[in-house]
């Protein structure tokens, strides 16, 4: 292969390993945001707005987005509004303060059978202990208006990822980022130090196939996120009205997710991977280099696979959109 081709594909694998646990993608948290913010009341949007204006998350750092080189202006930052915009701060808040990186997400073993508790697998922090934090410094009356700004941004993006299934589910692969797929016929390209895959199965559920459902395209990014936002709050304007009556349960949500991994994300695969005694592991080449044991399966993802997996996470995104502002409504009510 030419030199041109070898960048092209390092530039494919830097940025699907972008994705490694940072949930939904770009597109992904800014829908959920969107679902969170049509559904607020006046009062909590008024604080909402309050704390994301002009908050100063970005002083010492810019936006990082692996999603459109649109404009971000920090003063008028996006056309979706500043729910959305600040909806993957997380992601690029991590990067300057690594030990936030186990916040994204709960790694239960994919095998479980026990109803775990919450210390188990958050011995370093985890989603659920992230989320029920930012919820506390925002009831806090002592909290800085900057601190409340910064959980409130951290909040709209843990939600979001609490309702990615592969973010509470772990198989020794990272959370499927060690399982390499083939998806709609590109084939999974492994880098050159043999410890990724790209595309992978945790990547194509937080990016390749929500934006292939929702028909997100790169030209017309912002377009595409509100239509789809607009059918996805139609098709579960019933079930939201339901959700919003039901308490905040941060946990289980969780363990719901788990399920949706075991059942769908993994189950509805072509090749059945089976659930493995959790071990700890730091790359992909660990547990007897994982990476190559989930490439010899030789997974294909194709339109069958999407067209099963579809309903649950247009409801999972349906779900965090909807929970989010519960949350927010409880935390700022009349």
């Amino acid at each position: 292969m030419n030199r041109p081709g070898k960048v092209f594909l390092l530039l494919l694998l830097v940025l699907s390993l972008r994705s490694l646990s940072f949930g939904w993608g770009c597109s992904g948290h800014e829908i959920v945001a969107l679902i969170a913010q049509r559904q607020l009341s006046d009062v909590a949007a008024q604080k909402v707005l309050v704390l994301l204006k002009n908050p100063g998350l970005y002083v010492n750092s810019k936006p990082g987005r692996g999603c459109n080189p649109r404009k971000y202006n920090l003063t008028n930052p996006s056309d979706l509004g500043l729910m959305a915009f600040y909806a993957t701060f997380a992601d690029d808040f991590r990067n300057t303060n690594k030990s936030t990186a186990p916040w994204h997400f709960w790694d239960v073993p994919l095998n479980s059978t026990t109803d775990p508790d919450l210390p188990q697998f958050c011995d370093k922090g985890c989603v659920v202990k992230a989320i029920q934090d930012q919820i506390d410094v925002l009831k806090s009356p002592s909290a800085t208006k900057r601190a409340r700004s910064k959980a409130l941004a951290l909040l709209i993006h843990f939600v979001g990822d609490l309702h990615q299934p592969l973010h509470i589910a772990d198989n020794n692969d990272r959370g499927g980022n060690c399982v390499p797929v083939k998806f709609f016929g590109d084939e999974p390209s492994i880098s050159e130090s043999g410890t990724g895959a790209a595309p992978n199965l945790h990547g194509i559920w937080d990016t390749g196939i929500p934006e292939k459902i929702g028909h997100i395209r790169h030209a017309t990014h912002d377009d595409d996120v509100t239509q789809y936002v607009d059918t996805l709050m139609s098709d579960f304007e019933t079930d939201m009205a339901t959700w919003k009556t039901q308490p905040v349960d941060v946990r289980a949500w969780a363990l719901e997710s788990h399920s949706h991994a075991v059942k769908e994300s993994y189950g509805d695969l072509p090749t059945t991977i089976d659930g493995e005694d959790p071990v700890a592991i730091n790359t992909c080449a660990d547990d007897d280099n994982v990476l190559q044991r989930m490439l010899d399966l030789d997974e294909t993802v194709n339109q069958k696979y999407v067209d099963l997996v579809k309903p649950v996470i247009e409801e999972q995104l349906a779900r965090a959109g909807t929970r989010l502002a519960v949350i927010l409504n409880q935390i700022w009510h009349d």
